[in-house]
């Protein structure tokens, strides 16, 4: 990459986070006025994604490549998959990966004054405990409250109910959803909330909410960089 050529932030941030995911070599390329390469690999391991400009600060997928010791591989669904599959190219199990999943929508909104005691100490927990690193938001439909975490790549859904008369509690059959990059990784958390902060956050092992990179639902706190799943700029 030359020193004098001018990288947009969305795709420097993007082969930022592909770097970090994978621990590769990185490099843009540009290709024409408006679409840029970025290209990671390792001594065995080589992915390409274009990223065009479909609008003011706004970017597309333009088209991805993965090889394996010069062979042309399976896209991998998000950058979780693909770190795997830099670091043992050999033991790589496509089965293993997570499925694809979309959050659930927040039910209608409420505010935390009038859900039960345990559900607001929880909401206000979160709240306080991340920041400004997620959005915290607290709903409630029919019998069942909802505490939803957002980040910038995914997010998680609290659910509770009333177990028994003025007794509530998580909600036994589906007390959490989480989604991160696109996939879902709820079976991994087996209903634990704090397994399913270290989830959102394993890619750049921090604390929680400072989940991974190239498919990220579109996201404010992203400033619209690029339009598209992160699973979807790995795997077609």
């Amino acid at each position: 990459m030359s020193d004098q050529m001018y990288v947009p932030p969305a795709v420097q941030e993007e082969l930022d986070e592909i770097v970090h995911a994978t621990g590769g070599r990185g490099e843009i390329e540009r290709r024409a006025d408006r679409r840029y390469r970025i290209i990671v690999s390792n001594d065995r391991c080589r992915v390409t994604v274009d990223l065009k400009m479909t609008g003011p600060g706004r970017w597309g997928w333009g088209g991805s490549t993965l090889t394996v010791d010069g062979q042309q591989h399976p896209l991998v669904p998000g950058t979780h998959e693909l770190g795997r599959l830099f670091r043992d190219p050999d033991g790589y199990d496509a089965a293993e990966a997570p499925p694809e999943g979309e959050l659930d929508a927040m039910p209608p909104a409420r505010e935390p004054g009038e859900a039960p005691v345990i559900v607001a100490q929880q909401f206000r927990t979160l709240h306080d405990r991340l920041g400004e690193g997620a959005e915290v938001t607290l709903g409630a439909e029919g019998d069942v409250w909802v505490i939803g975490v957002d980040g910038p790549r995914g997010g998680i859904r609290l659910r509770y109910r009333e177990q028994r008369r003025d007794r509530w509690g998580m909600d036994q059959q589906r007390p959490l959803q989480i989604v991160v990059d696109g996939l879902d990784r709820t079976a991994e958390a087996k209903g634990d909330l704090a397994k399913a902060l270290a989830l959102m956050g394993e890619q750049r092992g921090d604390s929680a909410t400072n989940p991974p990179p190239v498919d990220r639902p579109s996201s404010a706190s992203r400033s619209n960089a690029v339009e598209t799943r992160r699973s979807t700029v790995i795997r077609v």
